[in-house]
């Protein structure tokens, strides 16, 4: 598997990857979310459940949808 996951992130049960994909650190792939081969996930990104993820996802965002939309911003802190 060629999936890299730093340090701090999480994947839910039932999260599928495509191959090669980056999951950055403090990162959240919601329950069911499937995501396609090369894609990255930028830092403090969710991606909520049941999500199809197609695109290079923003780093401090909340995704969703099938394809993902960029709902909004993520306010850390």
């Amino acid at each position: 598997n060629d999936n890299i996951c730093e340090h701090y992130s999480s994947t839910a049960l039932g999260v599928m990857t495509g191959g090669s994909v980056q999951v950055n650190a403090k990162s959240y792939l919601g329950v069911g979310s499937n995501v396609k081969h090369k894609i990255t996930i930028n830092s403090n990104t969710v991606i909520r459940a049941n999500s199809y993820v197609n695109k290079y996802c923003l780093a401090n965002r909340i995704y969703y949808g099938n394809p993902t939309k960029n709902i909004r911003k993520r306010g850390i802190g």
